[in-house]
């Protein structure tokens, strides 16, 4: 007395297992658009299971299909097909829930086996629980999603491939376009034949007789209700197959230029389907979750189906007549049963993951299945002349053919898909830009963080201390800066797209002015990094005690793994995490010296009567430090190369998927770097404030004006609890998150300006290479520490490594933009 649109539903769940999205669509991926053929079977094994099977089953009623040979051979039959039916079925078990675990591992990276046990563990529960009942309805919920989340990456990946016409034309041009092969070979993938004599009956028997479409036909109240389910069941069959090939088509064009398994990327083809949805879950929201609800669907439905049909032949054609018929007794029986096939099919997944592709195993298990079974039920109803000696001779000889040919083919090399190509790949685009579907806010805070090191932190707040406050010019800056980058020079690099900023080099000049360009970025970014490096160890070393050179190989060390492993997503994220600690750390040191010091009125007497209220220095004169001047056609232009035409700020424009979302992050990261300078000079103010009258460099409490902030935090530690451990937060997010985009963005240069072309283009090489290229330049970067330590004031030699390569590379820039006329000599 089940309902019909329940039933019909489930009967589409139980059918569309995860291996047959996955493999349908992998199918058409590796080896052509051959499975089209299953679209046109669906018609006639519907017609025949209509008029031919369905009528025999409903009028004997039988509790299980299998009890058909008891009565028409006799109970040995009967037993033999039982076994047959299990057996095959145990093998689906596994690949049922591999699947769905295999795409939950790609998506979110928890291990394999511990997705595959909670899945089978979950579905153990539920069918032992509910029965038909419980399983139908879970089913028709399912089926709901599975067609939810196909029709979803459907419609997303049409979008982002352009539409049906660029399909076609991408699998003409891989030889795809495979509709009727017609040779009479075994050994051919995909023949015609095959799917006429072969896979059309095994669907007929797979959908008209087998046990598990047989109960659902049966749960319900008429044949005529019966029937109808067929064609609901049928037309939704069609409508997801062909959703599964246009998939297929989808992921081919996608990847057309750049196979993911040749490339490296993932370790088999049934991997590439769950690799394409993160590659686009940043084109629709929630689109890894639709993606994993329909996989998981998918398996939960055809996995529950094979539990409770399997425990129901199990009981009823070897246990029955063993046992008592007590309702209590039977519960605990059935569950029971449920409980041990589902732990046998969890512990198969860990066989089936060592063999060939899904769609091909799936097959394989239900042809297997088929010969026998489906042999024994036409033989039965056509030919009334056999009997039981000849029908089990039928089955076991059927079963050693198919079998010989099956374990054959283990043997077999795989069929070698149809061409595949990677000359198309960009490995170092991923590396550099993560796939150009970053978030926006992560990358503008990751701008702010880059721009603000432990070295302007307490640079700018030292300036102050030490020569008044003639570095306020810097904030007047931020606005020209800001609307330079986003008029002039991002929508040329926007529209370029160039993995590296010095290509533009070669583009407008010559490959050697690209060359000169980058090996001066490099140079200068190499004096940097020691920089970035120094001032947390030096604040660390204030505080704590600890040594200096200690911490420095601890801290570069810590910055060469997290950004060797991760490329520009880890360096993204991590940038945005200290940027919210940086910003944190300057807001609670600024209210606690405030406090200390009794306000801002205090300071700005203090600076006026230590003569630093040096708003303007209006002389004409280059030795000066900080005069009007310097700001306006110097620091300006410094800033508006490392913001506007910095390979490292660059990429992070670029890793955002359009040049209006690169503007907005321009704003955000305009408006932190604004709060954050206001921040470092009214620190400076509260430091001076408080020693106007003992300079400790001058007292010996210190040897030098960049130890002053952090011997300021030391002092006032116990005004506020943690106040030590804010600042060091501060500082060394403020250093990492700066090396970590240094090391990152210096790598991809050298990779991509001086070596791409001498090296394989292969995922795993690059992977290597990039990652002994972050270590090289890190280390020599914790070596230069024990040079940068015997200089000047670290916001001087910041800006005179600034300097030195803006007035190289940023003249190029703008000479190449401006002026038409100039060569590369």
């Amino acid at each position: 007395n089940l309902k019909l649109l329940p039933v019909s539903l489930s009967l589409a769940a139980t059918t569309i297992s995860g291996s047959t999205i996955v493999g349908q669509s992998i199918e058409v991926y590796a080896y052509g658009l051959h499975n089209w053929m299953l679209l046109a079977t669906v018609l006639p094994w519907m017609l025949v299971i209509q008029y031919i099977f369905l009528p025999v089953f409903y009028d004997l009623q039988l509790m299980s299909s299998f009890t058909y040979f008891e009565m028409r051979f006799d109970r040995s039959v009967k037993h033999l097909a039982s076994a047959l039916y299990v057996i095959t079925g145990m093998f689906l078990i596994p690949l049922t829930i591999y699947v769905p675990s295999l795409v939950f591992q790609e998506v979110t990276g928890i291990n394999l086996y511990v997705i595959t046990v909670i899945m089978g563990l979950l579905c153990i529960w539920y069918t032992a629980l509910g029965g038909i009942k419980a399983v139908v309805w879970t089913d028709a919920f399912q089926c709901i999603l599975i067609f939810v989340s196909g029709i979803t990456i459907m419609i997303v990946g049409l979008r982002s491939v352009g539409g049906f016409e660029n399909i076609w034309n991408a699998l003409d041009r891989g030889q795809r376009l495979t509709f009727f092969k017609t040779e009479f070979d075994v050994e051919e993938r995909g023949t015609m034949w095959s799917y006429l004599f072969s896979i059309f009956f095994v669907y007929v028997y797979q959908f008209g007789i087998n046990q598990s479409c047989i109960q659902r036909y049966l749960s319900l109240s008429s044949f005529k209700k019966a029937t109808t389910s067929v064609w609901i069941y049928g037309i939704f069959c069609a409508i997801v197959m062909f959703i599964e090939i246009v998939i297929g088509g989808i992921i081919f064009t996608t990847y057309e230029q750049c196979d993911p398994v040749s490339a490296g990327l993932v370790k088999k083809f049934d991997q590439i389907f769950p690799h394409f949805v993160q590659e686009k879950a940043s084109l629709f929201p929630g689109f890894n979750g639709i993606f994993i609800a329909g996989i998981f669907a998918a398996g939960l439905s055809t996995t529950s189906t094979l539990l409770n049909t399997l425990s129901g032949t199990i009981y009823n054609d070897f246990l029955i007549k063993k046992l008592k018929r007590k309702e209590n007794a039977f519960k605990i029986i059935m569950r029971g049963i449920v409980a041990v096939v589902g732990i046998i099919g969890i512990c198969l997944v860990f066989v089936i993951e060592q063999m060939g592709t899904v769609f091909a195993i799936t097959l394989q298990c239900l042809t297997l299945s088929t010969v026998g079974v489906f042999g024994l039920f036409v033989s039965g109803m056509i030919f009334p002349k056999i009997n039981s000696k000849g029908a089990k001779c039928g089955v076991v000889l059927s079963m050693v053919a198919v079998g010989v040919l099956i374990i054959g083919g283990l043997n077999k090399t795989p069929d070698p898909p149809l061409q595949l190509r990677i000359d198309g790949c960009d490995f170092l685009n991923k590396y550099l830009f993560g796939g150009k579907n970053l978030k926006l806010l992560p990358v503008a805070l990751s701008l702010a963080a880059t721009a603000i090191s432990g070295s302007t932190i307490v640079g700018q707040s030292t300036e102050v201390y030490a020569y008044g406050l003639h570095n306020w010019m810097v904030i007047p800056m931020e606005l020209p800066k800001v609307l330079a980058t986003m008029y002039i020079f991002l929508p040329v690099f926007y529209d370029l797209q160039l993995v590296s900023s010095f290509t533009y080099f070669e583009l407008r000049f010559d490959r050697s002015v690209k060359h000169l360009a980058s090996a001066l970025y490099v140079i200068t970014g190499m004096f940097l990094i020691p920089l970035t490096i120094y001032v947390p160890s030096l604040v660390f070393q204030e505080v704590t005690g600890i040594n200096l050179y200690v911490i420095t190989v601890i801290m570069g060390l810590l910055c060469i793994w997290y950004t060797a492993l991760g490329g520009i997503k880890a360096v993204v994220w991590t940038d945005a995490f200290q940027c919210i600690l940086i910003f944190a750390s300057g807001i609670t040191i600024m209210i606690v010296g405030l406090r200390s010091i009794g306000g801002f009125e205090n300071i700005w007497n203090a600076l006026d009567r230590g003569q630093r209220l040096t708003f303007f220095k209006t002389k004409f004169d280059i030795e000066e430090r900080g005069n009007m001047w310097s700001y306006m056609f110097s620091t300006f232009f410094v800033y508006v190369y490392y913001f506007g035409v910095n390979q490292s700020s660059i990429q992070r424009y670029l890793s955002l998927p359009s040049l209006s979302k690169a503007k907005k992050s321009l704003w955000i990261f305009f408006i932190f770097t604004l709060l954050i300078l206001v921040i470092e000079l009214t620190i400076g103010g509260i430091i001076f404030t408080t020693y106007e009258e003992c300079d400790p460099v001058s007292a010996g409490l210190v040897k030098k004006f960049d130890q002053i902030f952090p011997h300021f935090v030391q002092e006032k530690a116990s005004l506020f609890p943690g106040f030590n451990g804010i600042f060091i937060a501060g500082i060394f997010a403020a250093g990492l998150s700066t090396t970590s985009t240094l090391l990152n963005t210096l790598s991809g240069t050298i990779y991509n300006d001086f070596l791409i072309k001498k090296l394989k283009r292969k995922e795993n090489a690059f992977k290597i290479i990039m990652r002994g290229i972050v270590a090289v330049v890190g280390i020599i970067g914790i070596g230069l520490v024990f040079v940068i330590e015997q200089m000047g004031t670290i916001f001087s030699i910041t800006t005179q490594c600034f300097t030195l390569s803006t007035v190289g590379v940023f003249g190029l820039f703008v000479s190449g933009m401006i002026f038409p006329k100039i060569n590369s000599k």
